[in-house]
Order: structure tokens, then sequence, then C-alpha cells
């Protein structure tokens, strides 16, 4: 009995330190797989760049005031749906993506009028629609965007290229032409969309940047740079004579004579329009040797006033003889587009003199509507088109200055072309209409509406 007692107890002992080896591998496996599983956490989120510390840039973002919000929810302005069209037409139905069109034309009521597209992809249109991505967040349509950027659009020198064929990157799905172009796009080196584009680089790295982001940016920033603080002049304007030009302490505009005017020759300068002045204020934050970049595209731009009578800006800046342009083409006037551009430039940076505002101001509201050109003398509009695009660039502006009479009334403008009817194959986009009455939407019309409405 005592032995088969024994024998029990012993059975017992030897079961229970087998339990006990079985718990303690099973204990020992667990803290095993769990040391595993956070390694690999770790590093997929070290491959993420999740421990990455971003260079602070500090970017500015101004936002629109409560009394704008709710003016823009008082109209029939819808920002993601205008978005949405805008990609649908100038990328969907064309088959660029992920570029989009300059223009595109919707198909009219004959079976002859067939829908139509630009023959260019135009990297101002690219650039905004980068920027749209990215006030939308969304990280993945930009990066990819980007990336592609990249690789189409540099030039063998680096600096970014005006535009480049849709050909060249896709088989379009319409008939393409460029009768519709708003103006003569080429291949060449363009500052003006490469410190642009740069622009958009540094918003997307504030978001979502990596370390080869901020590489990127140091690529085109040292591009750029200059001890002088000087820039590329790439662009060539022609030469009139008589030469308007400003005179006195009020800065009058006159003519340099009464003669009929006539081309001599041509000139290459610097589009005041090209130095965005956010752009050198954020890489001034980060490295102190592009604080001259800045300072000197301040000087120019705060220089190139008309005159008293027409607070908005000259054309262009000839950098060695320190002249100013005032006029665009072979015409006495002044494009209003590029003026507001320096307007809103100054704007971001605080600049902007109020007398400026208030000249746009109150064409819009006596006129009702901005032209694209208006003479550099009289101050009266030349160009008989709409300048549909300054709407945009007026709203922006409006909310850099905290001008609510201004936004809301620019909204009115932007309502009276936007396309409202559900049945319209341009539902919820800005658009024009040609002389033969077709109804044509244009990238940056909406891109930079978009940029005006989205907080």
């Amino acid at each position: 009995m005592r032995n088969m007692l024994e024998g029990c107890v012993k059975k017992y002992g030897d079961a229970h330190s087998s339990s006990n080896k079985k718990t303690r591998m099973i204990v020992l496996f667990s803290a095993l797989a769990l040391v595993l599983i956070a390694g690999a956490v770790v590093l997929v989120l070290y491959l993420n760049h999740f421990f990455y510390k971003r260079v602070n840039f500090a970017v500015d973002h101004k936002e629109m005031s409560e009394d704008m919000s709710e003016a823009l929810t008082d109209t029939a302005i819808d920002k993601d749906a205008l978005l949405s069209r805008t990609v649908t037409l100038l990328q969907g139905k064309t088959g660029v993506a992920p570029y989009i069109v300059d223009w595109y034309m919707i198909p009219g009521s004959l079976s002859s009028e067939t829908a139509l597209a630009s023959t260019n992809l135009v990297a101002e249109d690219q650039i905004l629609l980068l920027r749209a991505y990215i006030e939308g967040d969304r990280k993945s349509d930009a990066k990819t965007l980007l990336q592609a950027i990249d690789d189409d659009f540099v030039s063998e020198d680096g600096y970014i290229v005006q535009s480049i064929l849709a050909s060249q990157v896709a088989d379009t799905l319409v008939g393409t032409d460029s009768v519709n172009d708003l103006e003569t796009v080429t291949s060449e080196d363009s500052l003006e969309d490469t410190i642009a584009y740069l622009g958009a680089l540094l918003l997307y790295y504030d978001k979502w940047g990596v370390p080869s982001d901020l590489t990127r940016i140091e690529k085109y920033a040292d591009l750029l740079y200059s001890d002088s603080g000087s820039f590329m002049q790439n662009q060539e304007v022609i030469l009139l004579t008589p030469t308007p030009y400003a005179i006195g302490e009020g800065q009058e505009m006159l003519e340099a004579a009464d003669e009929e005017k006539e081309s001599v020759g041509s000139l290459w300068v610097l589009p005041l329009s090209s130095l965005d002045l956010d752009v050198f204020r954020m890489l001034a934050a980060y490295d102190s040797k592009y604080q001259v970049m800045y300072d000197h595209a301040l000087s120019i731009l705060q220089g190139g006033v008309i005159s008293s009578d027409i607070p908005l800006y000259a054309s262009s800046y000839q950098q060695d003889e320190e002249n100013y342009v005032y006029t665009s083409g072979d015409e006495f006037q002044f494009d209003l587009v590029s003026s507001l551009m320096v307007m809103q430039y100054l704007a971001s940076e605080d600049a902007l003199p109020a007398e400026s505002v208030a000249w746009v101001r109150e064409r819009l509201y006596n006129e009702g509507i901005l032209y694209q050109t208006y003479d550099v003398i009289s101050g009266l509009a030349i160009s008989e088109e709409e300048a549909t695009e300054a709407y945009g660039l007026l709203l922006q502006i409006a909310i850099e200055t905290d001008d609510l009479t201004l936004y809301t009334k620019t909204l009115a403008a932007v309502e009276r072309n936007l396309a409202t009817s559900s049945k319209s194959a341009a539902f919820s986009s800005v658009y024009r209409r040609t002389d033969a009455n077709r109804v044509i939407v244009y990238a940056k019309d909406n891109l930079e509406v978009y940029l005006g409405v989205t907080d």
C-alpha cells in the first residue's frame, strides 16, 4: 500500500514538473514572439520614417475667417466637387494621368462638336494641382504627381520647363489643339515654375516629408541660390518706343513722346510674377544664406508699382540696369493676373499696400468684372475678355489681407462663371465660353479658386 502511495506521489510530481516546464516554455516563446513583433513594428515605423524629425521651414498657413467660411457656405461653390470635376475632365477624359491638360472643351450639341483638349501639359497647372492635393490631404495623389513632375518636367539644367506635349506621356483620348491656349508655352527653363514647384515641395514636406524630400528641396534651392541674391532672367520682352516711364515723387506714369509706338528690339528680364516671397522666407528659416534672396525679391516687388494712379505692378525687371518694364507684349498694357500674383506674394508677407487692393476692389465693384489687360497710362480695360483666372487669386489675397468684403464680392464673380446645372458635363466647375459658344474648362481658373475656398 505504501509503495503504491509513493508511486502515485512520484507520478504526480513528474506530471507537475512536466507541466511547469511546458508553462515556462509557453511563457518563453510568448515573450520571444512579443519581442519579435515589437521589433517588426519598430522596423516598419523606422522604414516609414516615423521617428524622423522634419526640418522646420516655418510654413505659415493663413486660414480664412469664420465670416468668410459662412459667406462661402451661402454660395453654390462646392470645393470637393469643383476639384473632382476638374480632375475628371482634364485628366480622366483625356487619359494623361497623373497630369491634367491646360483646358478641356465640352462636347457641343452637334455631332461635329466633339470634345477637344489642349496639346500641352503646362507646368503651372501641375504645380497648382499638386498644391490642391496637399491642401486636400491627398497624400498618395500628391506623391505620385511630384514624382512624375521630377521625371518629365525637369530640364538638363535642373529647372522646371514651362510645358511638355501631352503626346510625350500618353495617347490622349480626345482630339488636341492649341487654339484656346491662353499664352504661348514652350519647353524652355522657367524660373517662375521652378520657384512655384519648390514652394509646393516645401508644403508637401511640412505635412509628410521624409529625408529624400528634403534632398529634393535642397537640390532646387541650391539651383536658385546666388551670393548676390540675383535671379535668372529667362523672359524676353519686346521694347517699344516711346516707352512709358514713371517720374516724379508721386510716380506718375508718362509716355516719352506722342509719336506712334514701334518695336525697337527685345530684352531679357526677370518676371515679377516669379518671385514668390513665401518660398524664400521658408528657405531663409532653414538656412540664413537664403535671406539675401528674400531681401532682394522683396525690394524688387515693392519697387515695381506702376504709378500712384495705378498701384499695381510692372511686368518685369532688368537687374543689370535696375529698370522696370511696365508693359507686356507690344502694347502699352499690363497683364492683370501677373500683377495679382505679385500682390499675393506681398500679401503673404504683410507688405501689400492697401491702395493696390482698393484699385482692384473698385473695378470689381463698379464694373462687376475684371479684364485680362489694362492700359498702363489710363488704367482703363483694353481687353474685352474676362480675367476668369483672377478670381481665385483674389480670393487668396482677400484671405491674406482678411478682407471679408473683397472675399464676398469675389465669390459672387466666381459663381457667375460656375456651372450650376447638374445636366452639364462641367457641373460644379468654373467655365468660359468660346466665340463659338462652346463651353471650355481651364485648369488655372478652377485650381486657383479651389485654393481660395479651402481652409
